[in-house]
C-alpha cells in the first residue's frame, strides 16, 4: 500500500497491485517534462489523476499520515513543472 497525495487535492490510498501502472505514468510524466512537450504534459497529468482517483481509495481528512509520493496538481503547467523539477535538482 502507498499514499499518493494530489497537490491541491486529496491523499489516496493505492494498493501496491497498481505501483508499475503508477510508476510508468509518472515517468512518461517526467519524460513530457524534459522534452518540455506540452501536449504529452498536459495528457499524462490527466491520465495520472483519472488512475489515482478510479483506484485510489480516499484517506479520510480525520487521519493524519505522511504521503509516500506526490503528483502536481491538475492546473500544474509544464513551465511550472519545469522550474519545480530545477529547484529539486538545486537543494
Amino acid at each position: 500500500m502507498m499514499v499518493v497525495r494530489i497537490m491541491e487535492d486529496e491523499q489516496y490510498r493505492l494498493s501496491a497491485r497498481y505501483k508499475k501502472r503508477f510508476d510508468k505514468l509518472d515517468q512518461q510524466l517526467l519524460d513530457a517534462v524534459q522534452a518540455r512537450d506540452q501536449a504529452a504534459f498536459t495528457t499524462t497529468l490527466g491520465e495520472l489523476h483519472a488512475f489515482i482517483h478510479k483506484y485510489g481509495q480516499p484517506v479520510p481528512h480525520s487521519e493524519v499520515i505522511p504521503s509516500d509520493l506526490q503528483v502536481p496538481a491538475a492546473d500544474l503547467t509544464l513551465a511550472e513543472a519545469i522550474a519545480l523539477l530545477h529547484a529539486d535538482v538545486k537543494s
